[in-house]
């Protein structure tokens, strides 16, 4: 008989496999982790400068209505880059993907139906969750200058109470660079460095 088959683990031995096999996935990121972020980054910039410029051409408060064309715009997408990550993902990737999911929902819920009624308030909301997601993904990966970004995002956000009407589009589009854009790129060069 083999000396493996022979020899029983213990219960110690046997916690101390699966906290090995927990911290080696915790510290690996998929390749292109920061496809989606990305992705609704630049999406989110030119969705904001858009509807920014639509609202300064017309002054008609229903081009708001655009951003709940992003939802349906991109949950195939982020479908297609997490069934293409599949294969490869970690602990941390699946944490990373149920912090996005549930911060979408709570964005489409929460602040898409205030965006109609009260206008441009929930835009604070809408920039303050996402700086804070920002920042715990950057948390999960341990990547300081992700947490950093999302933070940051989070410090920024309420200067969208203080401005002006469709103005705050334009805090919302560099928003999106610093929580997004930034974030992304620095994600897929960690990704591809580490593995």
């Amino acid at each position: 008989m083999n000396n493996m088959e022979d020899r029983k683990i213990n219960e110690k031995e046997s916690l101390e496999l699966i906290a090995q096999m927990i911290r080696n996935t915790r510290n690996k990121l998929a390749v292109g982790s920061g496809r989606p972020f990305l992705l609704f980054g630049y999406v989110g910039v030119a969705f904001a400068l858009v509807i920014w410029l639509l609202l300064r051409a017309t002054d008609a408060w229903q081009w708001n209505l655009l951003w709940f064309a992003l939802p349906l715009l991109f949950w195939p997408v982020v479908i297609r880059i997490y069934r293409n990550m599949m294969n490869k993902t970690t602990y941390v990737d699946r944490i990373i993907k149920y912090i996005w999911i549930l911060t979408g929902f709570t964005i489409i819920i929460a602040c898409g139906f205030t965006l109609i009624f009260v206008r441009m308030e929930s835009l604070f909301f809408s920039a303050l969750l996402l700086g804070m997601s920002t920042a715990l993904t950057g948390l999960a990966v341990r990547i300081p200058p992700v947490a950093i970004a999302g933070i940051a995002g989070m410090v920024i956000s309420p200067a969208a109470l203080w401005l002006q009407d469709e103005n705050r589009l334009l805090l919302l589009a560099a928003l999106f660079v610093l929580v997004f854009v930034v974030p992304g790129h620095i994600l897929n060069y960690k990704s591809k460095t580490a593995n």
